[in-house]
């Protein structure tokens, strides 16, 4: 008598293998592709020298479609494709917040620019807000941006706001893919960053410093 062994699909040995040989290479059992991760970069030079005043920066506002550690890309006028392997090495809102802080400060000053929430701030001169409206990262590497930030005094009483536009023909970056969308969205936060501090350098009084020593 002939005793009849079950054999298993393809898919089901596949699987096994991988499972019963670890010395088989990840790639042969269907693994899924590293992910790629991206920061954003301050433009200006390491800030330096004293500040010419002081500045709270809240966390920018960012729209949550983008908001998220997929990079977003626009491959239509409605339609989007989420790059799952190509990610923030950090929360955008926080990496924006960053750029621009350095940006500010070497716009304004050495530890000039205090980012909100703090566990400290000493009294300041203006208050910056961010937000975020349009941010549209294309495959090609380009991108497109609408900021809007708003300026209060150092009690919160509105100033001035301010808006600033980006289109894809402003690209800096050559380069294409996902790489090229961080550097140009670091580009765009760097012209974001020189507007804000032509803008509190135009609108806000800055308080008389205290004297040495106190």
């Amino acid at each position: 008598m002939h005793r009849i062994v079950p054999t298993l699909p393809l898919r089901h040995l596949a699987v096994a293998l991988c499972v019963l040989l670890p010395g088989l290479s990840l790639t042969s059992c269907g693994s899924t592709p590293k992910s790629s991760f991206y920061v954003l970069t301050p433009t200006e030079n390491p800030a330096s020298g004293e500040p010419s005043m002081r500045v709270a920066l809240e966390l920018v506002t960012v729209l949550p479609s983008v908001d998220r550690p997929q990079m977003l890309l626009t491959v239509g006028a409605n339609q989007r494709s989420l790059r799952e392997f190509d990610r923030w090495a950090s929360p955008l809102p926080e990496n924006m917040t960053r750029v621009l802080e350095m940006n500010l400060e070497s716009q304004l000053g050495l530890t000039s620019v205090y980012v909100l929430p703090s566990r400290y701030v000493p009294p300041v001169d203006a208050i910056v807000t961010v937000e975020i409206l349009q941010l549209d990262a294309f495959p090609n590497g380009t991108c497109a941006m609408i900021a809007q930030f708003d300026v209060a005094d150092g009690k919160g009483n509105w100033i001035t706001s301010g808006q600033l536009t980006v289109n894809p023909s402003d690209a800096t970056s050559t380069a294409q893919g996902p790489s090229a969308v961080a550097q140009n969205i670091s580009s765009s936060l760097g012209r974001l960053s020189k507007l804000i501090a032509q803008t509190l350098q135009d609108n806000v009084k800055v308080k008389s410093k205290p004297p040495a020593g106190n």
